[in-house]
């Protein structure tokens, strides 16, 4: 089936849907840098620099007019930039002590965006449609109306992406035609026993945890406690950190994870090729721009594992 990527990055979806079966033969985002990384590696589609949202609505529907017949069967996906609307911005913002108002102002051009592609999503009625975002009240209010006003078109499910064999904890709000959430819902074909870190890596030496990206790569090492027997316990840095034979945490798209001792001094940060790992990246995708660009674009692309299975064993169900 032809497939259309909106807000694509660098392509997590787009290589999922590949290695389903699909063709995509349109990507486009406002980062040419992210848009160079997913011409590298899907070559044979169309590549389109634009920033998404109504001024440019009809420029898009004309690049997908001439990319794909919608008289014949053909999927939509879009992954709305979720900045504005995920938990951590909202942390960062309380922690600054942002005002409300600017909050609200955020959080609006966030769901605007959201509410643009669904919009979309009804005008231009693709055989099949994805959609994914962070999981906020305010979408999941508007998915729910969707769902009453069409049942048959528009479906959503809070997914967990460690089910489906994703080496970390990542939490997301999967929207999409009713019949593509319903095998998300149910069917156990689907689900993936967790991966734990020590079996998703080749773990450097030394490193004896992973401390989240969210809080950086100092630990205060007075309160670190050698109990002699070659443990160690320091109840500050433990909430910060996970043992090897946990879930690794969540990618962002600003920082790595760090590999760190039992004494929970650093290792190093992860690699961008661990970071692929964790998105589930073939090794050999390749990224152009920055260390930071890289980042940054694999940590908002959809897992390519997760989108794979989403997209198999793929039943076309007309729109309604």
């Amino acid at each position: 089936v032809p497939c259309v990527d909106l807000f694509s990055s660098v392509g997590g979806w787009s290589t999922g849907a590949t290695q389903a079966g699909h063709r995509v033969v349109l990507a486009v985002d406002c980062d040419p840098i992210a848009l160079q990384s997913h011409a590298l590696n899907h070559p044979t589609a169309r590549h389109a620099v634009m920033v998404l949202g109504p001024d440019t609505e009809e420029a898009l529907v004309g690049l997908i007019d001439a990319c794909v017949d919608r008289s014949r069967p053909w999927h939509l996906h879009g992954s709305p930039p979720c900045t504005l609307l995920s938990p951590m911005q909202r942390a960062a913002t309380a922690k600054l002590q942002t005002a409300p108002a600017d909050v609200e102002a955020n959080t609006a051009k966030g769901l605007a965006l959201v509410h643009w592609f669904l919009a979309l999503v009804r005008r231009l009625r693709p055989t099949m449609f994805t959609f994914e975002q962070v999981n906020h009240p305010a979408i999941r209010s508007h998915l729910d109306e969707l769902k009453r006003q069409r049942p048959g078109s528009f479906d959503y499910r809070v997914t967990h992406f460690q089910d489906f064999g994703v080496p970390q904890e990542r939490t997301r709000l999967i929207g999409g035609t009713p019949v593509l959430i319903d095998r998300l819902r149910h069917d156990p074909a689907l689900r993936a026993p967790h991966v734990p870190i020590r079996e998703a890596f080749a773990v450097p030496d030394r490193a004896a945890h992973v401390r989240s990206a969210c809080f950086g790569r100092k630990v205060d090492e007075a309160l670190t406690v050698d109990h002699g027997d070659g443990t160690y316990s320091n109840a500050r840095a433990e909430e910060r950190q996970r043992t090897l034979d946990k879930l690794c945490w969540t990618l962002p798209c600003t920082a790595a994870p760090t590999w760190t001792e039992a004494q929970y001094r650093c290792v190093r940060q992860f690699t961008i090729a661990e970071c692929k790992v964790l998105q589930t990246f073939p090794a050999d995708y390749r990224l152009a721009g920055t260390k930071k660009d890289q980042l940054r674009g694999v940590g908002n692309a959809v897992p390519c594992a997760f989108a794979r299975l989403l997209m198999s064993d793929y039943r076309l169900e007309p729109p309604c």
